[in-house]
């Protein structure tokens, strides 16, 4: 997050006690119970959501509010194409990372075909969940769906990959890079 003159209004809006937003870390790791503590101690908890499905994000957004009512963000990956990924391709690297899943006590993904993420309808179930931030990662977000988020109020941050990201998210209308 750039911490351009704007930000120190941007946190005190939001009510962090602490500069800091917590990975967002898509997959599992980050459960509605991490996101919600993390915001009731003054960060900006941060729900990995890019792998989930639509109905499921509505569902770990209900959870998150059962801990909190601090605000929190909730993060998508910005769609790219997944050409020629095939089933077995999947199902091996779910296979080499059982080891870390059993020793952290995780559950496995749920990962099917079709590969795609249902994009579209994630962002209209982030939306009509309104989190105070939608976070964005690897790309940039379509200026449709950043000027829907703002007319609902949603705060957008954008995580860079590039400075020349950096420089097109900041002129872009996010509220953070």
């Amino acid at each position: 997050m750039g911490f351009k003159n704007e930000m120190v209004p941007l946190l005190t809006e939001l009510g962090l006690r602490v500069p800091l937003v917590v990975a967002p870390m898509a997959g599992g790791p980050t459960t509605p119970q991490l996101v919600g503590v993390s915001s009731e101690s003054g960060a900006l908890g941060s729900l990995g959501a890019a792998y989930l499905q639509p109905d499921d994000i509505t569902k770990q957004v209900a959870a998150i509010r059962v801990v909190t009512s601090k605000p929190f963000a909730v993060n998508l990956f910005v769609p790219n194409p997944l050409d020629g990924v095939e089933a077995a391709a999947v199902d091996a690297a779910v296979n080499a990372t059982r080891t870390f899943r059993d020793t952290w006590g995780l559950t496995p993904p749920r990962v099917a075909p079709p590969f795609d993420i249902p994009f579209d309808a994630q962002f209209e179930a982030v939306i009509a969940a309104r989190p105070a931030v939608l976070s964005f990662v690897f790309g940039m977000l379509g200026a449709q769906y950043i000027r829907a988020a703002r007319q609902q109020g949603v705060r957008v941050f954008g995580a860079a990959t590039s400075v020349e990201e950096a420089l097109h998210m900041d002129a872009s209308g996010v509220h953070a890079t």
